[in-house]
């Protein structure tokens, strides 16, 4: 959810950022659960074609920030 938002700020700002999310302990293509995307379909973000995904070398690799 904070990656989506984030997303549509540096969208919504013309910020040359993109968010990803993946997990330490997230099973590989669990979709986002429905109340998360009620709460962002109300702020008009759509978020609905996202799977979970575990942390791999090559999104550690490829990022510039990691929190």
């Amino acid at each position: 959810m904070a990656m989506a938002l984030f997303n549509d700020y540096a969208k919504k700002n013309s910020i040359d950022a993109v968010a990803d999310s993946a997990g330490v302990a997230a099973a590989n293509g669990v979709s986002v659960s429905p109340n998360s995307l009620a709460v962002l379909d109300e702020i008009g973000i759509d978020l609905s074609g996202y799977k979970s995904k575990p942390i791999s070398r090559d999104l550690l690799n490829n990022a510039d920030l990691i929190v």
